[in-house]
């Protein structure tokens, strides 16, 4: 991958335009393999896109350039504008014929009448609600046109290597979804907000191959690349350019990817190993929304899925968190710690981890929306904890197992890939790295032995190194290492300690 990646898109193609002198339109990698194989560096990139070096004046051509891509950014505006358009008259049709079935409603007992009304007036206030989309995306129209006029009559005046079109489309994001706002809300009051969800919905942009996505060339067993969807979607978490995938776990997140409700997986492992950070940062590289539920032993359906409350005095249900992330396409859902919550609360889930599910809840059918990816991160495989280690989880119901297709054990990295992870978030040397793993890899041999409970994470072997910055050997070992240890690990924790560091190796490599 290349180093200069990381840095932002707007200087890198500043850069690239001021040192190249080349007014044609790049990509944010092609720009970066230039810079890089021209031997320029991030600090010499900032310098020119600061300005401290003088940019080619900007041409007609270049100018046309700037014009086209803001007149490209309102065309796809406007398409997706007409998109939102036509589900709004879906919804206004849905609308007349909730009021066409409220009227058909006839005699019958006074709470049949009672209910009826109801039903009417929220028919009603549904249509109000249409009409208030249809007039806000209006004023929403106007707006952007507005700030097209201004950006164009901008991009006259300036530079190409001024004008980031990936702000530029982040900043249209942000005015219309700040602009949705309110109209979500009172969707979700009157009952249309899985409507409007869909309207507003993330979308497959492309696909893109496991070396594009992951920087890791990982091919099916037919020697294919293996292929990923690359999803819209604004809140996506940020990538993490230091987390370090193996061939393994990219199989697993293209199983759970390509399969759907069939491809549910359950990621087993040791405390730091890395299993919600992989859903996590799976979410971050392939752009699509992520949600972390944590269990725990007071854990109930009623948390996770929802429940009844009053909503402007009405009576109404509010789905939870696994409701709402089930319902939006593409989002990457982490059950975290699930062991830790009785069996019985969790049944519920049953249905819903099913391929074609159509589950009432509250008072609707709840169906899984398209691209949505399910992985349970817990410290066990289900089937309990026999060490011990893990007080409070708890074995599982055999039925929810079986929804979990896929079951995957996650392990620490190979030496040679802890050692880089743990360089690239601490900067230390190879040398330092190296001499404190093979206390760590004592301490996990330790384990298996039983003279020591659980094994020193990746996390806390990056937080010994800092803490390095400003303590003794000594004692950044005993706040970070042995602190995070019950107290049966002291003994084979000092014999570790003892044997395998050395405080003037560690410091003449800090």
């Amino acid at each position: 991958m290349n180093p200069l990646m990381p840095l932002p898109l707007l200087d890198i193609l500043t850069a690239y335009a001021v040192l190249s002198g080349d007014s044609a339109p790049v990509t944010k990698q092609q720009a970066a393999d230039w810079l890089q194989t021209n031997g320029h560096t991030p600090a010499t990139i900032q310098r020119a896109a600061a300005g401290q070096a003088t940019p080619a004046q900007p041409t007609r051509a270049q100018q046309t350039i700037a014009n086209t891509q803001a007149k490209t950014a309102w065309k796809n505006l406007e398409a997706k504008a007409e998109r939102l358009t036509d589900e709004i008259d879906a919804l206004k049709a849905q609308g007349a014929n909730q009021q066409i079935t409220v009227q058909a409603i006839g005699q019958g007992l006074d709470m049949v009448r009672k209910r009826a009304n109801e039903i009417e007036a929220t028919a009603n206030a549904q249509v109000q609600t249409l009409g208030t989309i249809d007039r806000r995306l209006d004023a929403l129209s106007t707006t952007l046109g507005d700030r097209l006029d201004r950006a164009e009559q901008a991009a006259k005046q300036a530079a190409p290597v001024q004008i980031d079109p990936a702000k530029v489309q982040a900043a249209i994001v942000d005015e219309v979804r700040a602009a949705l706002g309110p109209i979500t809300a009172a969707a979700q009051a009157n009952g249309t907000q899985a409507q409007v969800q869909q309207a507003t919905a993330a979308k497959v942009v492309h696909q893109a191959t496991a070396l594009e996505v992951f920087g890791l060339e990982v091919k099916d067993s037919k020697g294919n690349a293996l292929m990923f969807d690359l999803y819209d979607d604004p809140t996506a978490p940020a990538v993490d350019p230091n987390h370090l995938w193996s061939a393994g776990m990219v199989k697993a997140m293209h199983r759970a990817a390509k399969h759907g409700p069939r491809g549910n997986v359950w990621l087993g492992g040791l405390k730091g190993a890395g299993k919600s950070t992989c859903l996590q940062q799976f979410a971050a590289r392939t752009g699509r929304a992520f949600c972390r539920i944590n269990f725990h032993q007071h854990t109930s359906a009623d948390e996770y899925l929802g429940a009844q409350g009053l909503v402007a005095g009405n009576t109404t249900f509010t789905p939870g968190d696994f409701l709402t992330a089930y319902t939006r396409p593409g989002t990457v859902l982490c059950l975290d710690e699930i062991t830790n919550t009785h069996p019985g609360s969790l049944a519920p889930l049953n249905g819903l981890l099913e391929p074609g599910a159509r589950v009432s809840i509250g008072g609707s059918v709840w169906s899984r929306a398209p691209g949505v990816v399910i992985g349970a991160a817990d410290n066990t495989s289900g089937c309990g904890d026999a060490s011990g280690r893990h007080a409070g989880t708890r074995e599982m119901n055999s039925a929810l197992m079986d929804r979990f297709a896929f079951k995957e054990w996650v392990q620490f990295l190979p030496r040679d890939l802890e050692r880089n992870a743990l360089a690239s978030r601490t900067g230390a040397s190879d040398r330092l790295i190296d001499h404190i793993l093979n206390a760590v890899d004592a301490c996990r041999a330790k384990v298996q032995t039983g003279e020591i409970i659980d094994p020193p994470s990746i996390r806390s072997v990056e937080a010994f190194i800092l803490a390095l910055e400003t303590e003794t050997v000594r004692d950044a070992w005993t706040r970070t290492i042995a602190a995070a240890q019950p107290a049966e690990s002291a003994v084979g924790l000092e014999a570790v300690y003892t044997a395998c560091i050395n405080s003037a190796t560690i410091s003449k490599h800090l």
